[in-house]
This record gives structure tokens, C-alpha cells and sequence, in this order.
């Protein structure tokens, strides 16, 4: 198939470093191109990958107004391809009057969606179709990771990590209030979102256990793969979390609060736990030892792999073809 694959200006694809859209893309394209399709990448001009590149803009920048016109650039070579498949949040506009069958995987949660809801779409997880339920004609496939990446530890260290942006829907403080009830280190990787949030609930509590390592790039994964476990305590309904599958890679038990899809990606009890308050998650600490590490990096093997990921894709390409996108 030709392919026309739409990432964002926001940051390369894929990222140095965060950017779990952009790091998605790159999986999805490069496997595509493994699986013999001929896949044209939108991206920044800087971005690396063994599809072809096309660009408007050279290097990252966030601003809305690029990210559009991007956008408007992609769509007007639409017609060069079998497929779109649309990942930029501004080209949701522009989808409608695509000469071709065009797919928008829904990266976040905005209401922006709902007003085109005769679109085809892609959902990354079961908990955000069931939030999307208004939209018609919706799939849902999850994240894939190239395993590969993420080095695999059997053994662990007496500690906490974390790793995410720094807003309140993250729920940062609830992982550090966590680790200080059970007096154990606890390290933080990541970007500062909310500034506001940082410095008034996070700043003043780092220093002796509590340690801020920066945004970190694929050297985290060293500092993951010995944790004790993976303290994930979201406020919001975080539609994947890939952060969480990824930790699971590296041998890491999750432990998350029951929001957005963490009941998808964690097997309960056997690569971590689902828990509702900080009581229950301070608890799931101390019962961690009880979860086999090797089982965390199975399950991510048989459901979170790069090849299942862009075998479901093949697959809604294929009905997108046939008229069968239901």
C-alpha cells in the first residue's frame, strides 16, 4: 500500500526524548516500511526515518500556526497515496475533502473530535472508544513497543520511579506522599508541564530521597529497569500510558491508580497492581515483591509489540480499502 503517514511539527519524529504521538508514529512507520509498504513521512525536516521524508518545516517548533499549515501541506499530496492516515490534531479540518480513505488516530481527549464525527478513526485503548462512544466509526488499537529497546532486568534496587510531565493530572505528589510514607527513595524523570504545580507541590520536597533526574533520554530506561516498581498515580483518564507498558518491558511492576486504560495494560496481580487511593498503592509497594518480573516482560511481548501494533493497523487499512471500516 502507499501510505501517507501524518505526524506533527510539535517535536522530530521520533523525539529525542518525551513525545509519546511523535514516538508512536516512528514504531508504526518504520514497521510499515519492514512489512513492505511504501510510506511517505510528514514530519520535521530533522525527523529519522527509512520511509520517505517529506517536510514543510525543517526543524520542531511549537506553534499552532505551523502545526496547520503542515497539516494543509500533507493533505494536499493526499491524493499521490492509497491511505492517509492523520495523526496532527489541525488536520482533523481537512480530513472531510481528503481525495482518498483517510484515518485519524485520537491521541488525547479533546472534544474537537465530536465535531466530525462522520471520520474515520483510531482509538488507543478500549476505556477512550467507551469516551468517544458518540463517534461512529471508530477502531481501537493499542501502542507497540520495539522490544527490543528496552533492556530486561531480573533483579531490582530499593526504589521508587516515576516518569511523565509534571502536571497535577499526573499525579506527582501522590507518588512522592507514597514513597515518604514507606521512607523510600524515589526518583523522577521527566518534563516540567505545569510550572505553577512544580514549584508549589514538587520542588519543595525534592532533596534526600526524592530526587529529580531531569527529562531524560533512552538512559531512563536503566534507571527503570532496577526500580522496585513503577509508581503511576493518574487523577485523569489517560487514554493509553505508554510509559507503563514500557516499564512492564523492562521487567518493572506498574502500579497505578484505576484511571483511563491502566485496567488494559496491567495484568492485576501478576504485573502489577490497580489500586484507588494512596493507602491501597503504599500497600501494593510493600506486596510488589510478589510479581514476577519476567511475567511484566511477556505480557508486553504477547500485547504491546511493534508487529502486533502495526498488524492491526495492516488490517484497518485493508477494510478501509474494501469499504468494510465499520
Amino acid at each position: 500500500m502507499k501510505i501517507a503517514m501524518i505526524s506533527t511539527t510539535f517535536l522530530t519524529t521520533p523525539p529525542a526524548k518525551s513525545g509519546g504521538t511523535e514516538r508512536v508514529v516512528s514504531i508504526l512507520t518504520e514497521g510499515l516500511v519492514k512489512r513492505g509498504h511504501e510510506v511517505t513521512l510528514f514530519a520535521t525536516g530533522d525527523s529519522k526515518t527509512t520511509a520517505e521524508l517529506d517536510y514543510l518545516y525543517p526543524h520542531p517548533e511549537w506553534s499552532w500556526e505551523k502545526e496547520a499549515a503542515h497539516a494543509r501541506y500533507a493533505f494536499s499530496k493526499a491524493k499521490k497515496f492509497e491511505i492517509v492516515h492523520n495523526h496532527s490534531y489541525l488536520g482533523l479540518p481537512l480530513v472531510q475533502d481528503s481525495p482518498v480513505p483517510t484515518v485519524t488516530t485520537i491521541h488525547s481527549l479533546s472534544d474537537s473530535y465530536r465535531q466530525y464525527k462522520d471520520g474515520l478513526y483510531i482509538c488507543i485503548s478500549n476505556r477512550q472508544r467507551f469516551i468517544f462512544r458518540d463517534l461512529k466509526k471508530v477502531r481501537v488499537a493499542y501502542h507497540g513497543l520495539e522490544i527490543e529497546q528496552f533492556p530486561f532486568s531480573p533483579d531490582c534496587e530499593d526504589y521508587l520511579v516515576w516518569v511523565g510531565r509534571f502536571c497535577p493530572e499526573k499525579g506527582v505528589h501522590h507518588a512522592i506522599r507514597v514513597a515518604k510514607r514507606l521512607d523510600m527513595p524515589l526518583k523522577l524523570i521527566g518534563v516540567v508541564g505545569d510550572v505553577f504545580y512544580y514549584e508549589q507541590e514538587i520542588k519543595p520536597h525534592l532533596g534526600g530521597k526524592i530526587e529529580y533526574l531531569g527529562e531524560m533520554d533512552e538512559r531512563k530506561n536503566e534507571i527503570v529497569k532496577k526500580a522496585k516498581c513503577f509508581l503511576m498515580p493518574i487523577l485523569w483518564e489517560e487514554p493509553f500510558g505508554l510509559v507503563m507498558v514500557e516499564a512492564m518491558a523492562c521487567g518493572t511492576p506498574v502500579i497505578s491508580f484505576n484511571k483511563g486504560s491502566a485496567m488494559e495494560l496491567i495484568h492485576h496481580g501478576k504485573t502489577g497492581f490497580i489500586v484507588t487511593s494512596e493507602e491501597e498503592m503504599v500497600e501494593a509497594v510493600r506486596q510488589v515483591g510478589k510479581i514476577d518480573r519476567l511475567m511484566c516482560r511477556r505480557h508486553v511481548v504477547e500485547n504491546f509489540s511493534a508487529d502486533k501494533m502495526v498488524a492491526a493497523h495492516e488490517q484497518i487499512y485493508e477494510d478501509m480499502l474494501a469499504g468494510k471500516f465499520r
